[in-house]
């Protein structure tokens, strides 16, 4: 790529003076922006399994972990989403849907995008930071039933139990954001009603497609974790987003009839060296979604993709 420097030839010494970076959410903190239609850097096409998805917080990432740009790229995988089972496109707006089958989808199939280690490492190595997780997305098909409502947008943990010590978080598709104890500081859902199964009475009134954005803080765990970065990705364990059924950390999200979702954006601060509170960093992610998903000229809004009913 080329580009236009310019040299100055002063050098500025007032502190005050804002930090010009690739997103208006990134701070100091900034761990992973994950967002294949992010205009910094846009993914073309469907990725294939196994590509790199650029890190749009790459700068602020290799600042706290030492990490290479190329090692703090999420990881996109897929297998089995083809045909009957499934279909993974593009949107007309840059999302990344995933069509899953509302009929007998099973372990194996799926597709998503995980956490590099070099991510994970930096929470295993700092375990008393408090760290915040936002996802956005669309669901274009509730799940079928209503194990396969507890499934994860996305999830960091070294253990498949919600409840465990070191389950830094799972944002469910469900009824809460995981911990549920001391250690979530905040948590916020749009709706705030989950879109949860076609057949449950509570919910149900929300229609599909519906936009989701859903985020927590969380306090780290504190204590030892079970497993190296390594470990976790290996597991599935590190979920940027997660779509059918590969690995549901969860213990009963077993269903076969996982939503269909268009994934949108994934991100991850540390809010300890960032200095920013939940508060903060939350009515970011709120302004910003309103902003680009929400209302009309939105990167997002109005989004066009193939109707999953298409795929029974």
């Amino acid at each position: 790529m080329s580009g236009l420097r310019l040299n100055l030839g002063v050098a500025f010494t007032d502190t005050t003076l804002p930090i010009l970076r690739n997103d208006p959410m990134l701070a100091a903190g900034s761990l992973a922006l994950y967002e294949l239609g992010h205009p910094l850097n846009p993914v073309v096409g469907v990725p294939g399994s196994g590509a790199a998805i650029p890190n749009v917080a790459a700068v602020e990432a290799a600042a706290l972990t030492g990490a290479s740009t190329a090692n703090l790229a999420g990881l996109f995988e897929m297998a089995g989403l083809t045909g009957a089972k499934g279909k993974i496109e593009r949107t007309g707006r840059g999302g990344l849907h995933a069509i899953v089958t509302a009929t007998g989808i099973v372990s194996g199939e799926y597709a998503g995008i995980q956490f590099p280690a070099s991510v994970i490492q930096h929470i295993i190595s700092n375990p008393t930071h408090i760290y915040f997780a936002s996802y956005w997305g669309l669901t274009t098909r509730k799940a079928s039933d209503v194990n396969s409502s507890y499934s994860s947008y996305m999830a960091i943990s070294a253990n498949a139990t919600a409840s465990a010590t070191d389950c830094l978080f799972i944002a469910s598709r469900s009824t809460a954001n995981y911990p549920t104890d001391a250690r979530r500081l905040g948590y916020s859902r749009n709706p705030s009603a989950t879109v949860h199964y076609t057949g449950d009475t509570t919910y149900n009134a929300l229609a599909t497609p519906v936009p989701v954005r859903t985020n927590i803080a969380v306090n780290g765990n504190g204590g030892t974790v079970a497993k190296t970065a390594a470990e976790v990705v290996t597991a599935k364990y590190g979920k940027a987003f997660s779509a059918g059924r590969r690995v549901e950390i969860f213990p009963t999200a077993s269903g076969n009839g996982n939503p269909s979702e268009i994934h949108y954006r994934t991100y991850l601060e540390d809010l300890t060296i960032s200095g920013r509170t939940y508060g903060q960093v939350d009515a970011l992610d709120s302004a910003q979604f309103t902003k680009e998903v929400l209302t009309s000229g939105g990167r997002y809004y109005g989004d066009t993709y193939t109707a999953p009913s298409t795929i029974p």
